[in-house]
């Protein structure tokens, strides 16, 4: 009958919530499906919940499968995702990889920074591969006894390749003891024919 102590109390427990995410691997690019490809690739996960710096090697697939980041952190947590580049090399050229998805902040060369939300998050790790180019040098050598008088010769060597349905040609300038360049960057596996033309005169040197 006395309303004041019709009092009813509602108790909310308010708890950090956590989370997690996903990650997966995405090739691009004309050599994205080249046999020197890697079948995975690394993810260096770093992150500070107050225990300490921590950190995760994640194991991509190239093939896509969707691999979980394996921690239940708190909200907000800041997650530093770092790729293992590999390196340029069996006729393959690695662009600087790209970071996508709801769960990813900012973006910084090959890292990306990811916020740990109340629903598990995605983030697709991209790489652009191509054909990876080489360029060569030309070192003259003089043997013999008058490979002295020679020294301050300059001989021609003249160095041919095919590009799409023509052929390109370059004379380089060489000096014994000196390896210039050929100053042009070729796609992996072009094959350079070099030929040495005429030798230079020099006085009392066969």
């Amino acid at each position: 009958a006395d309303t004041s102590a019709n009092a009813v109390t509602v108790t909310n427990t308010a708890d950090i919530t956590e989370g997690s995410f996903t990650l997966s691997k995405k090739l691009k690019g004309p050599e994205a499906y080249n046999d020197a490809v890697p079948e995975t690739f690394q993810v260096l996960a770093t992150w500070d919940v107050g225990e300490g710096p921590q950190e995760r090697t994640l194991t991509l697939p190239a093939d896509g499968t969707s691999v979980p980041f394996g921690e239940d952190l708190p909200g907000n947590t800041v997650v530093t995702l770092t790729e293992l580049v590999p390196q340029d090399g069996d006729g393959l050229a690695w662009g600087v990889p790209s970071f996508s998805g709801s769960a990813v902040e900012t973006t910084d060369g090959n890292s990306a920074t990811v916020v740990i939300g109340q629903d598990t998050g995605h983030v697709k790790v991209s790489n652009y591969v191509e054909t990876n180019d080489g360029t060569l040098r030309v070192l003259k050598q003089v043997s013999g006894e008058a490979a002295d008088a020679a020294s301050d010769a300059t001989f021609q060597v003249e160095a041919r390749w095919q590009e799409g349905a023509a052929f390109r040609t370059e004379i380089l300038e060489v000096t014994p003891g000196e390896a210039p360049p050929l100053g042009v960057d070729l796609p992996h596996g072009t094959q350079v024919t070099l030929r040495e033309l005429d030798m230079p005169e020099v006085d009392n040197v066969e």
